[in-house]
């Protein structure tokens, strides 16, 4: 790699990835700087990274507009965040690629589907996968209560939980393009995953989501499930997955599992998998600068860690 800085987009007020990251780019050993960007001019993370670039929205900026910056900043790695540019440089990946700039993220046809819910259920459940029921039709998923979300991206916020069938109707309503699963009852476990530049599943933290928030967790613990992690390695591999991975499933009171879906990007509380042996950031940095990371042996911790997700305050 020329390029040695690093870029990390959407960062908002992600403290607990930049500071992984750091953790990361300590260990490579050069002197790197890490950049934080954002639309909002005033963000959390600016305060915590050596350089804050107030970028413009993805809609409004080109693809040589950020390479220019890049190159300007010397910046040759770019982590993106949020599920809502995730296509936007997957799109772009081969051009930044030429530049001698590496974008932590799959191919666009892997992002994409991971963002188009439907499609994922198909892919799912071709492979024979436990996927949990998804369809556009309602009268086609039968059961007392229905999950109501949007079909393309995130889209945490406008999800209906545990609807009856005609709050499911009016939900929907409300929605662009409206799929329709079962509530199912059960546990909630994200599945942080690595699969190497050779499509070798590197290595796999299954976590217990133990209280969730806005959909996403406060409190996490690292938990030894070995069908979770078969299940996880299976789909990642179907899916064609590259880099760092989030599988949402969850376990349901008879003990079945039900795939919900699967994050191309480093998760909220991901971070735990990171303290638990699974390096993704290292790993990364590696490997976009050449490395055989076969050399660098994925060492699962044995503790069963914790991670409480907490505001604090930072006098400056």
């Amino acid at each position: 790699m020329k390029r040695k800085n690093i870029l990390i987009t959407s960062s908002s007020s992600k403290i607990s990835l930049i500071q992984t990251v750091k953790k990361a780019a300590a260990k490579i050993g050069n002197e790197m700087f890490l950049y934080s960007a954002d639309f909002e001019p005033e963000v959390i993370s600016k305060y915590f990274t050596d350089r804050f670039w107030n970028m413009p929205n993805i809609s409004t900026i080109s693809a040589n507009e950020i390479i220019s910056y890049c190159k300007q900043e010397d910046i040759g790695f770019i982590i993106p965040t949020r599920d809502g540019e995730l296509a936007f440089f997957a799109s772009i990946k081969d051009d930044f690629k030429k530049e001698h700039i590496s974008i932590m993220i799959p191919e666009l046809d892997i992002v994409n589907k991971c963002l188009d819910k439907l499609l994922f259920y198909q892919i799912c459940k071709s492979n024979n996968l436990p996927v949990i029921e998804t369809s556009e039709d309602l009268s086609l998923i039968k059961a007392h209560k229905y999950v109501v979300k949007e079909r393309y991206g995130a889209g945490s916020r406008s999800i209906g939980v545990g609807l009856s069938n005609d709050e499911a109707v009016s939900h929907a309503g409300n929605l662009n393009h409206p799929l329709f699963q079962p509530f199912v009852k059960g546990k909630e476990y994200s599945i942080d995953a690595y699969v190497d530049r050779h499509d070798n599943v590197k290595g796999i933290i299954p976590r217990e989501r133990i209280q969730v928030k806005n959909g996403e967790s406060k409190i996490t613990q690292k938990i030894d499930n070995q069908q979770l992690e078969d299940i996880t390695a299976e789909l990642v591999k179907k899916l064609g997955i590259c880099g760092h991975s989030v599988t949402q499933i969850i376990v349901d009171e008879n003990s079945v599992p039900h795939i919900v879906e699967c994050n191309s990007r480093f998760g909220g509380a991901s971070a735990l998998s990171v303290a638990c042996g699974l390096d993704s950031f290292y790993w990364f940095l590696l490997e976009s600068m050449g490395e055989d990371i076969s050399k660098y042996p994925f060492i699962k911790k044995n503790k069963a860690l914790k991670m409480i997700r907490y505001e604090t305050d930072l006098i400056i």
